[in-house]
């Protein structure tokens, strides 16, 4: 794996391609498998070796600077701009909707996203907003107890209709159906960042998401979170765009590239093992059959990486001298360790150990939550109970 170019992706750009500009925002396929592409100076889709172009030239859209798309049931695209609001199509016509014709409250439309009745959800820098057809709800952090008016991915779970959001420096908000019920900061639910870009529900039902500060964090339900940084583990970046996945985890970082994980080991693809061009990874997206993955670039197009090209038979480890974590009783270490003390959120000590080398303990008598543990003398780190 330490050779150069090791992995050979498939690139589109300006120079090779339709695109309008290699600074890619998002990407996401419609019903038909059609790969639409939003960039700074116009949408692109690519179906097959077939593209279309969408832009204020043959489009009635107000701007080129697209940030979000979304299709409702019928495969209609809804197209969300940097400084004009949204437009609709309909089949026939595109529908605009900014600050003055209707009530969103910032034209800055960071995502969108359809829920399981059709409602669609809008992030905006100004507030969070839900449009049934004609009729407008929003939150903000002066209508309610949401603590940022800056919202970015909306998620909405299958299996009963309930929305995650993230906020920039606002925390992680829970909706149950369409009733705000918490928003979970570090302040009071142990989260590593208030502010998160990405969320993934993993079809075991956890809630991962990426942050550009505290890294991989991890939601395992109210007020239990684990996190992954460059600090606490062999993680290569604290820094997350994006991230896709169910068995595997496809991580887009802002400064090392593209990181593959299966939850204890990864790798890693970038500038120095591929022909990746630079290591800023803006978002990725997984085909349906997840054999191929599509990587968008901040400033050299468009990558297509072929997976089955990609193991992770030669890997780091996630987690350093302990594992699982989170835990939910049995802590397995590497190698064998002889002191061992865990302390709680309160500094107290609740486990302590002294003796023999041991290859694991029992911690299932500890509560639920966030805990210490200390190792043979080495720095303490982090651990959840779950």
């Amino acid at each position: 794996m330490g050779a150069q170019s090791a992995f050979d992706l498939e690139n589109w750009n300006t120079e090779n391609s339709p695109l309008g500009s290699n600074t890619i925002q998002t990407m996401i396929f419609d019903q038909n498998g059609a790969l639409w592409i939003a960039t700074d100076n116009g949408l692109f889709t690519k179906n097959g070796v077939d593209w279309t172009v969408y832009n204020t030239s043959n489009t009635d859209f107000p701007s080129n600077a697209i940030r979000s798309i979304a299709f409702d049931s019928a495969n209609n695209p809804a197209v969300g701009f940097f400084d004009h609001g949204f437009s609709l199509y309909d089949g026939e016509n595109w529908v605009l909707y900014n600050k003055d014709n209707s009530a969103l409250p910032d034209n800055f439309v960071k995502f969108l996203k359809y829920d399981l009745n059709g409602a669609l959800w809008i992030s905006t820098t100004g507030g969070l907003v839900k449009k049934m057809n004609n009729d407008w709800t929003m939150w903000d952090s002066y209508n309610s107890i949401a603590w940022s008016n800056n919202f970015t991915k909306i998620v909405v779970d299958p299996t009963n209709n309930n929305k995650y959001v993230g906020s920039i420096n606002g925390g992680f908000l829970v909706f149950i159906d369409d009733t705000l019920h918490s928003v979970e900061i570090s302040y009071t639910h142990n989260i590593s960042d208030n502010t998160i870009h990405d969320i993934l529900i993993r079809p075991n039902g956890e809630l991962w998401c990426a942050s550009p500060s505290g890294g991989l964090q991890m939601r395992f339900g109210y007020n239990i979170w684990a996190w992954f940084n460059s600090e606490n583990s062999a993680l290569p970046s604290s820094s997350f765009n994006a991230l896709i996945g169910t068995d595997l985890i496809y991580l887009s970082s802002h400064d090392q590239g593209l990181v593959i994980m299966d939850g204890d080991n990864f790798i890693t693809i970038n500038m120095n093992n591929s022909n990746l061009p630079t290591n800023y990874i803006v978002s990725v997206l997984l085909a349906e059959d997840e054999e191929v993955l599509w990587i968008a670039t901040n400033s050299h197009g468009l990558f297509k990486l072929d997976l089955r090209t990609v193991s992770l038979s030669q890997n780091s480890s996630i987690e350093n001298a302990f594992y699982p974590n989170p835990n939910d009783g049995i802590l397995n270490f590497r190698t064998p360790v002889s002191e061992i003390s865990i302390r709680n959120a309160l500094g107290q000590i609740v486990y302590e150990y002294s003796g023999f080398d041991v290859n694991l303990i029992d911690i299932e008598s500890l509560y639920h939550g966030l805990y210490w543990i200390e190792i043979d003398g080495m720095p303490s780190q982090k651990i959840i109970k779950r």
